[in-house]
């Protein structure tokens, strides 16, 4: 679920709209409680509608994400 709220010209709330996340990733442990991580995420709100002073549009809304990552474990 994304949230959408309204900001400059959009006159209405899109709320919550449902969606979907694609991702994969990968974690190697080290010594001494270290890992390293690496993780890709697709992401897809279909359908986001909003209304403004010129009309109003729907559309996809869609993005990629890379996180890359040190952990320690204690």
């Amino acid at each position: 679920m994304t949230n959408y709220k309204k900001g400059g010209d959009v006159k209405n709330d899109v709320d919550f709209k449902g969606g979907y996340l694609l991702g994969a990733g990968v974690e190697q442990a080290f010594a001494g409680g270290l890992s390293a991580k690496i993780e890709y995420n697709y992401i897809m709100t279909p359908d986001v509608r909003t209304s403004t002073a010129s009309g109003s549009s729907e559309k996809d809304i869609n993005s990629h994400v890379i996180k890359a990552g040190v952990n320690m474990r204690f």
